[in-house]
This record gives C-alpha cells, structure tokens and sequence, in this order.
C-alpha cells in the first residue's frame, strides 16, 4: 500500500513538473508569434524588444531562442536596410545644403602647412578690424572642426576664463565652459602696454554656444560677457549683425558636415551587417553541401 502512494505521489509530481515546461514552452512560443506579427506589421522595434525578453525569460526553451536569434537577424536586417534607404535622400539634401553654404566661405590657406588651412564666413575676421576690441570670431579648422574665439584687451591683465551670451527676448543665456589659459590656443600676452587675452573654443564647446546664438529670435539683442575665475563678469559688448551673420553659417555648415558623417556612419553599418550575414549565410551553405 505505501509503495502505491509513493507511486501515485510521483506520478503527480512529473506530471506537474511536465505541465510547468509545458506551460513555458507555450508561453515562449506565443511570444515569438508576437513577435512574428510585429515584423509582419513593420513594427521591428516591438518584434526586437519580444525576442530579447524571450531571450530572458525563457533561458530552458531551446528552441524557441534559436527562433528567436534566427528572426532577430532578420528583423535586424530588414530595419538596417529600410533606415539605410531612408539615409540616401537626407545625406543628399544636406549635402546639397553645406555645398550651397559652402560658397559664401574663403579659404584661408597656411603657407607650407596645409593642415592648419581654415575657412571663413565671407572671409569674417574681426581681429583684423579692430584687434584691440572685444568680439567673438569664428571659423572652420581644415578637419572640420568649429573654432569660435573670445576675444579682449585691456591696458591692466583681465583674467578671463568664459563667456556667457544672453538674448533679449527670451531673457534666456548660456555659459560656456571655463578655460584654463595652457600658452597654445587659450593665451594672454602684452604688446606695447596692452594686454590682450584668448579663450579658443573647439568643436563640442563652440558648437554649444554658437548654436545658442545661431537659434536666437533675430530681433534678440545678443549680448556677451566675460567671466572671470571668481565668476564675476569683467565686461561685455553686443553682438552685430555681421558677427551674428558669420556665427550662424559657421554653426550651419559645422553641424552639416557633422550629419553627413553620421549619416555616413549609418551606412557603413548597414553595409557591415549585410555583409556579416551574407558571410554567415555562406557559411552554412557550405555546411550543408
């Protein structure tokens, strides 16, 4: 009798635990139906998200994950080449776009150093005006790069070491990051009795502000003060139409390029998946033979 009830005991406990596997078996495999549905309906996000918690979820179910692997390269595939379409028209009208600006810039070249060649915005150069003033100048590095420079002189060192540019309208300002003068592209020096000081803003730090001032309503009063270390303000001038002119093309043309390179990096990965699974595919081809 008591080796019946062990018997009877088992038997209960395996087919539980076969109803459980089962009941993760349907569970796995009703999200990879979703999931299915989601790549029918072109929704590749969705059917991406599924696979990947199926993957998490459902470690026991086998062959529901090589499913799972299998239409997640498809999926992967399908959404890299539809966004891989969707990049061509947009790296061609900014393309377009950056050559059309490109026209109202100079080149201004180094003599033997083709590296250090820059270009300007309708050859914009104010330290050539009034080198004694205070401004924002602007230009393009032979890489590509924004550079845009804060500029002062004083008869006495000043000591600044970042701006902070405000408009009008919005009362709204950005401050820029605070330079540490290195004797290379943030310098001071003295000539004549006058002291003259440069903070250089690059790539990612001019884009910040230049896009600031580039986006600002055009009747906007644009004003630029200079900060010292203590964070008190020095001084401060009003920008002008041409320097507010040079500032937004610069930032334009900067920005453009910066899409295009993204965007060309959009399709050199599109490129390498498809040629990962075209190897693949390959592979397993000779495997079958």
């Amino acid at each position: 009798m008591m080796k019946k009830y062990i018997y009877v005991v088992s038997v209960g406990v395996l087919s539980l635990f076969s109803s459980c596997v089962s009941q993760e078996e349907k569970a796995a495999n009703a999200m990879l139906d979703a999931a299915s549905q989601y790549y029918q309906q072109e929704a590749y996000d969705e059917a991406l998200q599924l696979l990947d918690s199926l993957n998490k979820v459902y470690p026991k179910e086998v062959r529901a994950r090589e499913q799972a692997l299998e239409l997640s390269r498809e999926v992967r595939l399908v959404r890299s080449r539809r966004d891989s379409l969707e990049i061509i028209p947009r790296m061609e009208a900014l393309i377009h776009y950056t050559d059309s600006l490109y026209r109202d810039f100079t080149l201004v070249k180094a003599p033997g150093m083709p590296d250090e060649n820059i270009i300007r915005y309708k050859g914009y150069d104010p330290s050539t005006v009034n080198a004694q003033g205070s401004f924002l100048d602007i230009y393009i590095a032979n890489d590509g790069t924004l550079q845009l420079i804060a500029a002062t002189s004083g008869t006495s060192p000043i000591g600044i070491t970042h701006i902070l540019v405000t408009e009008s309208i919005g009362n709204t300002f950005i401050s820029s990051d605070t330079l540490v003068y290195d004797g290379g592209l943030n310098y001071r020096y003295e000539d004549l009795g006058r002291h003259y000081e440069r903070l250089t803003f690059a790539a990612d730090k001019a884009l910040r502000v230049a896009g600031f001032i580039a986006n600002a309503p055009e009747r906007a009063t644009l004003k630029v003060a200079f900060g010292l270390q203590n964070g008190k303000k020095s001084r401060s001038f009003a920008l002008d139409n041409k320097a507010r002119e040079a500032i937004t093309k610069s930032y334009f043309y900067a920005q453009g390029l910066l899409d295009i390179a993204e965007l060309q990096r959009g399709l050199d990965r599109h490129n390498r998946r498809l040629q990962l699974e075209n190897d693949r595919k390959a592979k397993e081809a000779i495997k079958t033979k």
